[in-house]
């Protein structure tokens, strides 16, 4: 039974990739395409408007996020049987780790307390790109479900987030723009805290009507860029 959960090397991957047309992390392979940024040196939508959504269509449960209080053995299990790779760490904290070589930054974030506390914190699911983020984000505010921390930023990964919190527990994610790894990456160790977690965010979320931080008021003027008065 043990062998069966052990993941596959990178050259049976790329062998299920020819065959089975699954991309380099093992997984099947979809017809999904998000909307590039130009930035400085580098132009990619031309004569393209970049798309505004009013909704959000995840591409994957992205990642998971644990707690646990045995982070050693938890890890291990995740290294040893399953074959998961470490890419960044909180030493004796936390754990940032993905399930192939080749891949986004995690798939998996286990996180130890000083209480002790165990199980879900929550699941992410990976939307196209930034501005699915913002169109899927608002949509959940605009039906009421109360944002948790977002939009913002987390350094350690590079995505862009937006939490919820979900009525069945723990919280769900919309993000985008992870970093992208290789065999090459060497993991860094980073001391837990507030800038480290969200280099920034919106506390309170965006209004889905407004469309400005809560409790704002919307626009009167026909232009958004309007002075405003008083």
């Amino acid at each position: 039974m043990r062998e069966h959960l052990r993941w596959p090397g990178d050259a049976q991957r790329r062998e299920h990739a020819a065959i089975g047309g699954h991309d380099r992390r093992g997984k099947r392979a979809i017809d999904v395409k998000g909307s590039p940024s130009n930035v400085w040196g580098q132009t990619l939508p031309v004569d393209t408007p970049s798309p505004v959504y009013d909704h959000a269509e995840p591409v994957e449960v992205g990642l998971v996020v644990f707690f646990t209080n045995c982070l050693a053995e938890h890890q291990r299990f995740y290294e040893e049987r399953l074959g998961f790779e470490m890419s960044d760490r909180y030493p004796e904290r936390g754990a940032f780790m993905r399930c192939a070589p080749h891949g986004g930054h995690h798939d998996v974030f286990l996180l130890q307390l000083p209480t002790g506390k165990r199980g879900l914190n929550h699941v992410a699911f990976t939307v196209r790109d930034i501005h699915e983020v913002f169109g899927g984000g608002l949509l959940i505010s605009r039906c009421g479900w109360e944002t948790q921390l977002g939009p913002g930023r987390h350094p350690v990964s590079s995505a862009y987030f937006w939490y919820f919190k979900n009525p069945a527990g723990g919280l769900i994610e919309y993000y985008a723009d992870e970093d992208q790894l290789t065999p090459d990456w060497q993991p860094r160790d980073f001391e837990p805290g507030p800038t480290v977690f969200a280099e920034w965010a919106v506390d309170g979320g965006i209004d889905g009507v407004a469309r400005r931080q809560k409790n704002a008021t919307a626009p009167a003027g026909k232009f958004m860029t309007e002075q405003k008065q008083g």
